[in-house]
């Protein structure tokens, strides 16, 4: 619709003025309301969703939010159709949206924060005191005016998706935005309730706090499986004045189940103002629940990007009826790459098929374990993640499925390493049974995740209604080895509390039975034995971790068979009686790479106070260091071989990047807020020479004369004399490095969610983009460093591979486009750059895990 068409259409009631923007769903307008003589705001909504949802339903459902009268709710004026499409009318605004006060300063002040925070929390509780969620609250949709947060769209998300529903999807937009949905909505489950706003609300806050939300990634389905199965990083890690009440209040509102969270957003508001928290299903910072596999279609089955780990310790458990599961246990190392998780066993406890991460992807592996010998099975990265594996009654197959992409769904593969084949898309979590069937998981007609029995051979498919029938949410299963029952945990669908039970389906009758009646569990993995008689599940309880057998029998006979300090995310049970598991460890290293031999050397193996975003190796050997302190951070010098020792410390925040200008000084950034701004210090002395005012900058460089810094913000990038003055315009970017000949620079612009890299010569020539030959992606969100340059022109770069969604830095040669992924591989956020001699120094959060076999002491092979 053109906006003169709009003024024709509205010409009696409304004088359309001029377009103030346009989002996924609706244009915007400011008018004159002539009637009432003020300024409103017109949202019309995009033609084809408005042909989607159907223009009349949706006017009757937006009505109900109408009656909503809050000083921090914005109003709804007006409503109706147009040229075949809905509008509706708001009050206008003359201030800006929270999205745009985050985009200038990126961290508000605490108590700004706290104070924004509880306004939205008081407007959601009275909303849903009158019946209405939300369901799409983010800081596009918070606006500021004088100083106070409004919150818009109350009820548009609920319209749309009770009038468009799954059909949504003809249109290409989604309802919400993946870094603030919830779990459960990220699924599609239709009845959600206050708790996912809470959760909305809680990454806002957490945004406001750190600067980012909780969770980010290259696409919204790589956002959406972190969002299942990730732990965000603590707040108060990102930024150490974040009070400990508030930290632990973020932390509860955005646990993954919601009986897990506030279940109100007054309680929220609450904690975040005075410390009092409700505790919910155990939820307390002494102890975070360790999150189990969820049942999801987007779930990463084993990913490693939510451990963090220590040792682990096997001790003497004796019972009198455990049999094998009662005596001493044995642990060895199976062998596997760096990075090796999700191990099950073969029928014949030969081989163990796992999840290989070999240069940042994961793919289908299977290793021996009298040898230790292990070969990956398919290599096609462009098919996406893989989760669960599963073996067929005879070993001939592996099952497993793939996420992520399309064709999602289960695939099998040869042991020997045939060709991978789609066995049935969109499906999850294969689990094999005796007959050659599978039980896998499966959004339904009803947009809703069901069980199914699957026979590959014949295409035959039966739903297992019984388990929707009992109204239990299942999060995970396992077929006992005789075939006749599936072990599963579950929920009531109207429980408050988090806990979950352990039940059995007959596969026949369908009939569900509960396990261990008088025992509840904090799940993430489960496995049955050889003999049918046990079901043997990974739990939590406080920071341990512990692998328990439960009797089939119904009888609640329990079993420890190992305590764990550090994290396993499956547990396997082989024929020869042996726990088979992996096992977790999380080392954040400030590395240094040569290029040329492949060598690399850890500089320094962190306390925990390290800030992976923070450092320059300097023209002296040394390297320069961002630490966070107590409640602030401080700018260390690490000198090869020796402590780091303090550079510099001005009392102000030095949360920012680091760039060299000339050979003898290095740019900064120092404060917050505001005050925050480009610092030139000397590399001698560490002594701050003088500021450039008027720069709040995400990315800077400067020029190797010293005479210039290049910098960027809001999607822009500048330069600015280093003694100061006006600014100008070099072109639109989110970063900046430059060549260490000053001949050029190298600008990341992120356009359309594809980020590309430009040469922009400084000499006022042509620039051109320069290309990437590869089936890794540039990351998007600033990270290219001021020292991403070499001087023969590669580029440090970070790139998220199709298949993990471990980010490694990798080298990228401008003249052919290829990509070189820098070790260890299985790193992620990891900053990179060169160092004046020749080597790249970058700090990788990467993790590194084994696959472990427990056997009873005195089995075959074991000595006593």
């Amino acid at each position: 619709m053109t906006i003169d068409t709009l003024r024709a259409s509205l010409a009696d009631r409304y004088r359309i003025e001029r377009e103030l923007g346009a989002g996924g769903m609706a244009t915007v307008y400011l008018a004159q309301d002539i009637r009432h003589e003020r300024q409103v705001a017109i949202k019309v909504l995009r033609p084809e969703l408005a042909a989607v949802i159907g223009a009349d339903r949706f006017l009757s459902e937006i009505k109900t939010t109408a009656n909503l009268q809050h000083p921090h709710i914005l109003s709804l004026f007006d409503s109706g159709t147009v040229d075949g499409t809905v509008f509706y009318v708001m009050p206008f605004v003359d201030g800006e949206s929270l999205r745009d006060r985050l985009t200038r300063e990126k961290q508000l002040p605490i108590a700004e924060a706290l104070r924004i925070a509880t306004e939205v929390a008081d407007a959601l509780q009275y909303a849903h005191q009158h019946g209405i969620i939300h369901r799409d609250i983010k800081p596009e949709n918070i606006l500021l005016h004088g100083g106070h947060a409004l919150v818009a769209d109350f009820g548009i998300a609920l319209a749309a998706s009770k009038t468009g529903g799954a059909r949504m999807t003809e249109t290409g937009m989604s309802l919400g935005t993946p870094q603030y949905m919830s779990p459960e909505q990220a699924m599609g489950e239709r009845e959600l309730d206050a708790r996912t706003d809470v959760y909305a609300l809680g990454c806002t806050t957490y945004e406001m706090l750190t600067g980012e939300p909780p969770f980010t990634g290259p696409t919204a389905q790589a956002i959406v499986a972190k969002v299942m199965t990730a732990e965000p990083v603590e707040a108060s890690t990102l930024r150490k004045s974040i009070p400990p009440h508030v930290d632990d209040a973020v932390h509860i509102a955005l646990q993954k189940l919601p009986a897990d969270r506030f279940a109100t957003a007054a309680a929220f508001a609450e904690a975040l103002r005075t410390g009092t928290t409700e505790q919910r299903g155990g939820v307390q910072r002494a102890a975070r629940p360790v999150a189990g596999r969820p049942s999801r279609l987007w779930s990463l089955a084993g990913a490693g990007a939510m451990a963090v780990v220590a040792a682990f310790f096997i001790g003497r458990r004796t019972a009198s009826t455990a049999g094998d599961l009662s005596t001493e246990w044995h642990g060895e190392l199976l062998g596997g790459p760096q990075v090796a998780t999700q191990p099950t066993v073969s029928h014949d406890a030969q081989l163990v098929a796992f999840n290989a991460m070999v240069d940042g992807e994961t793919q289908p592996a299977v290793l021996k374990p009298a040898s230790g010998d292990w070969r990956v099975l398919a290599t096609d990265r462009s098919r996406g993640l893989v989760g669960t594996t599963s073996w067929s009654p005879d070993d001939s197959k592996i099952y497993y499925d793939r996420i992520l992409d399309v064709p999602n769904g289960v695939y099998s593969v040869s042991p020997l390493g045939s060709e991978e084949r789609l066995v049935l898309p969109n499906a999850a979590f294969p689990g094999a049974l005796p007959d050659g069937s599978l039980l896998v998981e499966r959004v339904n007609a009803d947009r809703n995740l069901q069980l199914y029995r699957f026979w590959p051979e014949s295409g035959r498919i039966d739903t297992l209604n019984a388990i929707g029938d009992n109204n239990l949410q299942i999060s995970l299963y396992h077929a006992f080895p005789d075939g006749k029952e599936a072990a599963f945990f579950g929920r009531p669908a109207t429980q408050k509390d988090s806990a979950n039970h352990l039940y059995a389906i007959d596969l026949n009758s369908k009939r569900v039975r509960r396990l261990a009646p008088d025992s509840t569990f904090s799940l993430y993995s489960l496995a049955t034995t050889p003999d049918n008689q046990w079901v043997v599940i990974g739990t939590h309880d406080g920071p341990l971790q512990r692998i328990v057998a439960v009797a089939r029998d119904g009888s609640d006979r329990t079993r420890t068979l190992a305590t764990l300090t550090s994290l396993s995310y499956q547990v396997d049970v082989g024929s020869d009686n042996a726990l088979y598991f992996d096992q977790y460890d999380r080392p954040r290293q400030l590395i240094r790479y040569s290029p040329s031999d492949h060598h690399t050397d850890a500089l320094m193996i962190p306390d925990g106070t390290f800030s992976a975003t923070n450092n320059l190796p300097l023209p002296d050997g040394r390297t320069l260091l961002g630490v966070t302190a107590g409640t602030g951070s401080r700018v260390m010098v690490l000198a090869p071989g020796k402590d780091a020792t303090p550079f510099m410390d001005t009392g102000e925040a030095t949360d920012g990047p680091f760039a060299l200008l000339g050979h003898d000084e290095v740019l900064l950034m120092l404060g917050a807020g505001p005050a925050r701004t480009v610092a030139i210090v000397s590399i001698a002395t560490g002594q701050l020479i003088r500021r450039i005012p008027g720069v709040n900058a995400f990315s800077i460089a400067g020029s190797p004369d010293g005479t210039t810094v290049y910098y960027a913000t809001a999607n822009t990038v500048w330069a600015v004399a280093s003694t100061g003055g006006p600014p100008h315009k070099i072109r639109v970017g989110d970063a900046v490095a430059i060549d260490p000949g000053g001949r050029y620079l190298v600008i990341e612009a992120d356009e359309a969610s594809h980020v590309r890299l430009y040469h922009v010569p400084l000499d006022g020539s042509a620039e051109h983009e320069i290309e990437v030959h590869s089936d890794l992606r540039l990351a998007s969100g600033v990270y290219l460093t001021s020292n991403a340059v070499a001087a023969d022109g590669r580029i440090v770069v970070q790139v998220t591979p199709t298949s993990s969604w471990f980010w490694p830095a990798a080298i990228l040669d401008p003249s052919t486009g290829k990509l070189d992924v820098l070790p260890p591989g299985a790193g992620y956020d990891m900053k990179g750059g060169w160092s004046p001699d020749g080597h790249i120094v970058y700090d990788a959060r990467s993790f590194r895990s084994a696959l472990w076999r427990f056997r009873p002491v005195g089995a075959t092979g074991e000595k006593k």
